[in-house]
């Protein structure tokens, strides 16, 4: 193969059939009496979602003709050692990582959405690009499902989990903060060349948004600053609730409390409006979970609530006044990048009269509904249209069903415990719910590994107040 194929494709060949090998070793050495894997495999999970984090994705190596990160590496090496334990294991897929899977159906809905996407990339007119694409986000955002699942099914690993997104991401915000205050990112001359095409693009995309209205725009490790601020975003209610829940440990509640304000400041540097319109997003999913558990409480606690049902309501209010004043834009500027969204929509409705049901395929929404600025850049700034022009309707509402099921589910039971483990399920619905909003207005999907590990600790989470709250104390 070697003097026949590029490096690129060799290597990946070889990858995929070594894989095979020790998958039927594996399924030869297959046993039901195994108990949990080595210490050393959830520390490599950790690793994994730390350098999801912080490493940024615009620096690669150069290997050949193939390019690759440690980031990129640590999730395909980790994919394989899951995938190879599920198989030897045959009791890991029954842990209570993997069972979190079942509740709600959850798990069928992701591989109904996924299912669909596929039929529409392999029917699209682009069938072989389209399909790479799919088969690109399995490997390297929605294997940390995977991730998730088998790390949850070690003792107290959602604690550790909380600690390495809350310490990395506060590590995160620090870079952008000094970033902000040099005017320049350092980690920019390490980008990889014009030859990367994903460097290419994240490049090309900076040149037109890294400046606006005169100010510069922090964008620390990530690969813009509207995905900057939308981690931020997710990131304040995994603080709050690292401060709330880490009452013996000094150092972990001072941490939490410092993500609050650093994050702040950290997305007012990000120039963004979407990390405000997640955050919040997020506030009035917290402020609706505390007032339904005191409606739902007794005595004073009810009183509370229903007394101050219409205060709610004007929080309410206000909080979607603040949100329109953002969507519309406090400038010409952003006034113009609304409207640029706005005719994107149109055109992609416009689009979906031809293909309603399976869509152009993976990665064509850009060519279809996307709008090309003064500089050659063109975009779909939605993730949501995206979904919907790619897939066609199915894929959009399979997704919503995804969301809409884990934010109302979670919801009313984090409300229904007044402990510890209610309030986690609640703030991890809140930070969901900050990404989730962010995608309205942006389509760069590098979020979605933190994306698939909240909805499966929030699963987590679930699972255990439904079985009737173990551990919870008030």
């Amino acid at each position: 193969m070697v003097p026949l194929m590029p490096v690129g494709v060799t290597l990946r060949v070889v990858a995929v059939l070594m894989l095979g090998l020790v998958l039927m070793l594996a399924w030869l050495l297959r046993s039901r009496s195994r108990g949990l894997p080595a210490r050393w495999v959830e520390r490599g999970l950790l690793l994994t979602v730390a350098l999801s984090i912080l490493w940024p994705r615009f620096i690669f190596f150069p290997l050949g003709g193939a390019y690759t990160n440690p980031q990129a590496a640590s999730i395909l090496v980790m994919l394989a050692v899951c995938v190879v334990l599920l198989v030897a294991n045959a009791r890991l897929a029954r842990t209570e990582g993997f069972a979190t899977l079942g509740l709600w159906r959850m798990g069928w809905l992701i591989l109904a959405w996924f299912a669909w996407r596929f039929v529409s990339s392999v029917s699209g007119d682009n069938a072989v690009s389209s399909t790479f694409l799919l088969l690109k986000e399995l490997a390297y955002l929605t294997s940390f499902i995977g991730v998730a699942a088998l790390l949850l099914g070690f003792p107290d690993a959602d604690r550790r989990l909380l600690r390495v997104i809350v310490f990395c991401g506060f590590l995160a915000l620090l870079y952008g903060l000094v970033e902000a205050l040099w005017q320049k990112n350092p980690l920019m001359r390490f980008a990889a060349g014009s030859d990367n095409e994903a460097t290419a693009d994240v490049l090309r995309s900076l040149t037109a948004e890294k400046i606006r209205e005169g100010a510069y725009r922090a964008q620390s490790v990530f690969t813009h600053p509207i995905v900057f601020a939308q981690f931020v975003a997710a990131l304040l209610p995994l603080g709050l609730l690292l401060a709330l829940t880490e009452k013996q440990d000094k150092f972990w509640r001072l941490l939490g409390l410092l993500v609050i304000p650093v994050g702040l400041a950290a997305i007012v540097k990000s120039g963004s409006r979407a990390g405000f319109v997640s955050v919040l997003a997020a506030v009035a999913i917290v402020l609706f979970v505390f007032w339904l558990r005191a409606l739902r409480g007794r005595g004073f606690g009810r009183i509370f609530a229903v007394l101050g049902g219409p205060v709610f309501l004007l929080a309410a209010a206000g909080i979607g006044w603040l949100a329109k004043g953002l969507v519309l834009g406090r400038s010409s500027m952003e006034a113009g990048s609304t409207s640029a969204r706005v005719e994107m929509l149109n055109l992609g409705m416009r689009s979906l009269e031809a293909h309603p049901l399976l869509g152009y395929g993976e990665g064509m929404s850009v060519m279809v509904a996307g709008l090309t600025d003064s500089k050659g850049h063109t975009s779909v700034d939605s993730y949501l249209l995206s979904l919907a022009v790619d897939g066609g309707y199915p894929s959009l509402l399979l997704y919503l069903a995804i969301v809409l099921t884990f934010f109302v589910r979670l919801a009313w039971l984090a409300a229904s415990d007044p402990g510890r483990l209610g309030l986690q399920a609640g703030l991890v619905t809140a930070s969901l719910m900050a990404l989730v909003v962010s995608f309205i207005g942006l389509t760069i999907a590098h979020n979605m590994t933190l994306f698939w590990l909240l909805l499966v600790l929030g699963l987590f989470y679930g699972r255990r107040l439904q079985a009737g709250g173990v551990a919870s104390r008030p």
